[in-house]
Parts: structure tokens; C-alpha cells; sequence
């Protein structure tokens, strides 16, 4: 429909509509994720990278996520 010179598109089930776009972005954050994580066919923990060590809760038994380690009480940087 146009009015006043615009163009009015509605869609009729707007909600029916966002499945497919939040999947498709999930799956590109997965992708670039594992992409950073991974080089050379290998897993690359860095732990000194923000995102390694912010995206990565528990390693080898130890809590290294910062606020659920002070959630838990625990004190301190992971060693």
C-alpha cells in the first residue's frame, strides 16, 4: 500500500518471521566463535584474549570466568 507518496509494508505474522533471522545470526556468532578459537586445526585457548577468556567458564577443573568466579566466592585471578 502506498500513502503519501511511501510505501507501507506490513507483515501479516511478523513473529513467525524472526525464527529464521535469530537461527541465522546464531549460527554466524557460532561460526566466527569457533573461528577464532581454532587455528590450525587445533584449539587455541588464549587466555589472555578477552574473548577466549571471557567466552570460556571452566578449564581443566578450574573456574576462570571472572564474575562466576565471584559468584562462587572465589578470590583471586585463575592461576
Amino acid at each position: 500500500m502506498t500513502r503519501h507518496g511511501v510505501l507501507i509494508s506490513g507483515v501479516l505474522n511478523l513473529p513467525a518471521t524472526m525464527p529464521v533471522h535469530a537461527s541465522q545470526m546464531y549460527a554466524r556468532n557460532m561460526h566466527t566463535l569457533l573461528a577464532h578459537l581454532i587455528k590450525n586445526n587445533a584449539l587455541n585457548l588464549d587466555f589472555n584474549d578477552e574473548i577466549t577468556r571471557d567466552a570460556c567458564i571452566t578449564h581443566q577443573g578450574e573456574v576462570k570466568h571472572g564474575p562466576t568466579r565471584t559468584a562462587l566466592g572465589l578470590v583471586g585471578a585463575p592461576g
